[in-house]
Formats: C-alpha cells, sequence, structure tokens
C-alpha cells in the first residue's frame, strides 16, 4: 500500500504536560534527561506528535488501536550525555526513550518513529 501520511490534525492525541501529578511518568534506566518527558494519548483516530526542542516525530496511523482502546506513549529525547560511545563516534542525533502503556497493547499497523540528525 501508499505509505502513511501525516493528519493535517493531531486526530484524537492528547498531549498532557509532564508536570500533571496524575500521570505517572516512568524513568528511562541509566538515563538521565536534560528536558521533560512527553505524555501522549492515542485512540482509534490516531494521531501525531512532535517534541518541541528536538523534533522527534511520533506518528500514530489510524486504526493503529481498536475502537475503544486508548494508549498512552511517554516519550523523551536528549543530546546529553553521559552516553557510552567508542572514542571514533560523535553523537549526531538525540537519543530517544519511549514507554507504552498499557505495555501489552497490541498495535494492528505500524508507528513512526522520526528522529532528525545530521550527517
Amino acid at each position: 500500500g501508499a505509505p502513511y501520511q501525516k493528519p493535517a490534525t493531531p486526530g484524537n492525541a492528547s498531549i498532557q504536560g509532564s508536570s500533571d501529578p496524575s500521570v505517572p511518568e516512568p524513568q528511562p534506566a541509566n538515563l538521565s534527561f536534560t528536558g521533560s518527558i512527553h505524555t501522549v494519548q492515542f485512540d482509534h483516530s490516531g494521531g501525531t506528535f512532535q517534541s518541541p526542542i528536538h523534533k522527534v516525530s511520533l506518528v500514530v496511523p489510524p486504526n493503529a488501536l481498536s475502537d475503544g482502546e486508548k494508549v498512552t506513549v511517554y516519550m523523551g529525547a536528549t543530546t546529553s550525555g553521559p552516553f557510552d560511545l567508542p572514542e571514533d563516534c560523535k553523537l549526531r542525533s538525540a537519543v530517544v526513550w519511549l514507554s507504552v502503556s498499557p505495555s501489552d497493547v497490541v498495535l494492528k499497523r505500524s508507528v513512526a518513529v522520526m528522529v532528525p540528525h545530521s550527517a
């Protein structure tokens, strides 16, 4: 089929600030973020979220979830380490961390995570 095109509107994706105390925020193991972890909820309509600083995008196509099903995605991106990189390597993009709740959700369609980088 044709590749999924980003919708003009975010569908039924709702973005919650990471300061919301009612939303638990899992923390990535062995990684400290200098920015915030974004909490985004999607339903069967799908949607798109782009982090404001690192411009990392998450695209959930329509019907990736069943009708009435919702998923919460926690997403963080950082360029601040410490990272264990080989001496001859240089970080060229943000390091992205994703967590999905419920963790046993089964998607019916593939999602896309796009990370801008420099060559």
